[in-house]
């Protein structure tokens, strides 16, 4: 066996909080070795520690048979450990060709650079993973997959022999995530070894060969993928048994429609005609640039109704910003919670009112602080975060915590229409309970809710009725047996095979939008 990298009883201390505890791991030389564990579990302090970020307090890290008590970042990148984070870390207004080639000048202090040498390295690197880009394209105009290629030659320029990729599919389509999956297969193939992070249980399935559990700075144990199931996994990794639980019905079904669009039509939406009754969850599906999230964006006044109509609880509804949308009682939990939900060097208490203060200041602007703190505390308890301290910051929070309270600031408007994109985004699978169940919670209340998802399991779980846009429209909806039998084959023709308007709406479990 050709043991790349180890650490071995590797701890790590932050103040008076133990981070990692006397950790083990060890990666093989040409395998998928996946690190899974809930927000806050140790996985990216692990990763720091190996690509030399952070110094432990104990511990030995092993890299080709050398071991060293710990690793700067010069050292990590010159041993070939290299690290791609969630955001890629590329320079835009850049060429692909620079991006790939400007790290290995820098680690190599070439004081010169030689055009003809770096055509020949950008290609040798793109060779290996099968990309054929223009080296000459600016990277801001590259599809979210041409940038991971990109990512990916700059660490094989730099002679990576150990990838961490840190949830590298988040914002990628199901097309894309298949091909960045390929491309990890000829990574493997070519005795690279990829260390994948990621909260998609489906992908570490598909693509890992061994698994390392962490839970609350600890190692539970590493395991052959096959020895393990989704279930097995997220027990591991929370310490008991996880259920995403089935929707539930809290339909009031012959009352006026909490929302109603007929014909509605703006930027990247070309005609959606969508029915939402009080208490009913229903799903927006289809692909990146589907016009599900400039659908929500309508709605929210965010992007400027052209044609057709909007109807809150049977009366039309003019909505020109956000203003209006929230005083018709719609409220948008956005998917980008660090740039457009949370303010993140706030703490929680003016997180979790931010969204009422008008309502709870007087005419001259001073906030009532006894409504405040209760608005505070009830989101802290209500959507189940991890803490009362309401003077914490939200940056301090992990994922699903920050989600949490998010969805409270929210919540806390009271809203007939509540919009959740991407609901689950960067969260664990605990938290991913938890949340679902909150889901319902505020369904049994009577409030009606849009949720845009592009997981599967996710929209099974909580919606009565899931619609799917193509094109900027709404060109089918299942609910019922059909969400069982026939989303599924709908979902991935449309992604993979280009389905268009009219291949949608003639699949066999079509039903006519009212």
């Amino acid at each position: 066996m050709n043991m790349r990298l180890q650490a071995t009883d590797i701890s790590k201390n932050f103040g008076g909080v133990q981070a990692l505890k006397h950790v083990n791991v060890d990666i093989v030389g040409g395998e998928v070795h996946c690190l899974a564990g809930e927000n806050g579990s140790g996985k990216s302090t692990i990763v720091k520690i190996l690509s030399g970020v952070l110094t432990p307090n104990g511990g030995v890290i092993t890299v080709d048979g050398t071991p060293y008590e710990s690793l700067t970042a010069r050292q990590a990148i010159g041993l070939g450990i290299a690290v791609i984070h969630q955001d890629l870390s590329l320079f835009g207004t850049m060429s692909v060709r620079d991006n790939i080639c400007l790290p290995e000048h820098v680690h190599h202090h070439r004081s010169l650079i030689n055009p003809q040498y770096a055509e020949d390295v950008s290609r040798k690197a793109m060779a290996r993973i099968g990309a054929d880009l223009d080296l000459d394209a600016r990277v801001e105009n590259l599809s979210m997959a041409s940038k991971q290629q990109v990512a990916i030659a700059r660490a094989l320029a730099l002679n990576a022999k150990v990838i961490f990729m840190d949830e590298p599919t988040t914002a990628l389509t199901s097309t894309e995530v298949d091909s960045l999956l390929r491309t990890i297969g000829a990574l493997k193939a070519s005795g690279v070894s990829v260390i994948f992070i990621s909260h998609k249980l489906d992908e570490v399935f598909s693509v890992a060969d061994r698994i390392t559990v962490f839970r609350s700075g600890e190692v539970i144990g590493t395991y052959q993928a096959s020895q393990l199931d989704s279930r097995k996994l997220s027990a591991l990794m929370t310490g008991h048994d996880v259920e995403f639980g089935v929707p539930e019905n809290h339909i009031v079904a012959d009352a006026t429609p909490v929302l109603e669009m007929k014909h509605v039509k703006a930027s990247k939406v070309s005609d959606v005609t969508l029915r939402v009754q009080a208490g009913e969850v229903v799903g927006m599906s289809g692909l990146l640039g589907s016009g599900r999230t400039e659908t929500a964006l309508t709605l929210f006044g965010l992007n400027a109704l052209t044609g057709g109509s909007i109807a809150i609880d049977g009366q039309p509804a003019a909505i020109r910003n956000p203003r209006d949308a929230i005083a018709n009682g719609i409220a948008l939990v956005p998917e980008d919670r660090h740039r457009e939900g949370l303010f993140l060097d706030r703490n929680l208490l003016q997180n979790s009112a931010a969204s009422v203060l008008e309502r709870i200041s007087s005419r001259f602007g001073v906030v009532n602080v006894k409504k405040e703190r209760q608005i505070g505390e009830d989101t802290l308890v209500n959507l189940q975060v991890n803490t009362r301290d309401l003077a914490l910051l939200a940056q301090s929070l992990s994922g699903g915590n920050q989600q949490k309270v998010l969805l409270g600031k929210w919540v806390a408007t009271a809203p007939k229409l509540l919009i959740l994109d991407s609901p689950t985004v960067g969260v664990d699978v605990g938290s991913k309970s938890q949340i679902y169940e909150i889901i319902r919670q505020l369904s049994s209340r009577g409030i009606a809710i849009l949720v845009i998802s592009d997981e599967e399991e996710e929209l099974l779980a909580v919606c009565n009725r899931i619609a799917i846009f193509v094109q900027g429209a709404v060109t089918t909806e299942l609910s019922g047996e059909q969400l069982k039998l026939g989303f599924s084959a709908i979902y991935r023709n449309a992604d993979r095979n280009g389905v268009g308007v009219v291949d949608v709406a003639a699949h066999p479990t079509n039903k006519e939008v009212a």
